[in-house]
């Protein structure tokens, strides 16, 4: 009788063994997946503080709290958005609260398992899990926006679904789908332009400031002469000019005493 319920026992436990092992969880996708790739080209956002809660059924637990943050620290690392980040209440700076609420159909959750246990996993079992994650942004006191997003990822037991399970670990699946709702967050967040680190303004000359430019004095006989005003002035400066000339050229000299000696010699036969 013993050695029969020895027996018992030892099936028992492997029938629940299969039972943890014979099932596949997939994700909900009702949010777009949002990779890394699509946060490391936004802005750089400013340094942040953030305080996490995370509730199953109603209820938290510190193991929840711990296993959010672990998500939370891991999606802020490898999107690079924040100059700063740690867990705090923000006082007058920037601060998140970030809360989780996982919860679903415990009683339907049970049926479903006790008719699939009962007939050796023949027949699939079936729960759901529903994830609301609502994150408040704050700078100080002021709320400065809320945002919540829903996804879900169901569980399916039964011997159809030992070839996915390695893939499909409810662990897994889990942390799959609040990081990429954490992530349509960051950048939902960025594109709003709440907490984007503000450039430095490039200094601009106002149109109505005057430069002082000192103008080079200049000297006599420069070349801003003034311009005649009439045709006469220009020939009387023309002549003088050609008068300067001519008594600077030694060739007109020559040509000037050769003409006296013409005109005295004329003269002179006109005497006689």
């Amino acid at each position: 009788m013993l050695s029969n319920f020895r027996y018992v026992n030892f099936a028992t436990v492997i029938i629940l063994l299969v039972i943890c092992q014979a099932c596949a969880t997939f994700p909900g996708n009702k949010i777009p997946k949002t990779g890394y790739p699509h946060l490391t080209t936004l802005e750089k956002l400013e340094p942040i503080e953030y305080k996490v809660i995370s509730l199953v059924q109603g209820k938290q637990t510190a193991r929840e709290n711990t296993r959010l943050i672990r998500i939370v620290e891991n999606v802020f690392r490898e999107s690079n958005l924040f100059e700063t980040y740690k867990q705090g209440f923000g006082g007058s700076g920037n601060h998140l609260r970030i809360k989780l609420d996982n919860y679903g159909n415990r009683g339907l959750a049970f049926c479903s398992g006790f008719i699939s246990g009962y007939t050796l996993l023949v027949v699939p079992g079936y729960a759901r899990d529903n994830f609301t994650l609502t994150v408040e942004v704050n700078s100080g006191n002021a709320l400065l926006k809320k945002y919540q997003y829903n996804d879900y990822m169901s569980t399916w037991i039964g011997w159809i679904f030992l070839p996915v399970m390695p893939w499909n670990f409810p662990t897994s699946i889990y942390d799959e789908v609040i990081s990429n709702m954490f992530r349509k967050f960051l950048q939902d967040l960025a594109y709003d332009g709440l907490l984007v680190q503000e450039q430095p303004p490039s200094p601009v000359l106002p149109s109505d400031v005057e430069l002082d430019v000192e103008t080079p004095p200049i000297p006599d006989g420069g070349v801003e002469d003034e311009m005649p005003e009439s045709g006469e002035e220009l020939n009387e400066e023309v002549d003088v000019g050609i008068s300067k000339i001519s008594k600077d050229d030694p060739k007109n000299e020559t040509s000037e005493s050769k003409e006296k000696v013409d005109q005295k010699k004329i003269i002179q036969d006109a005497d006689q």
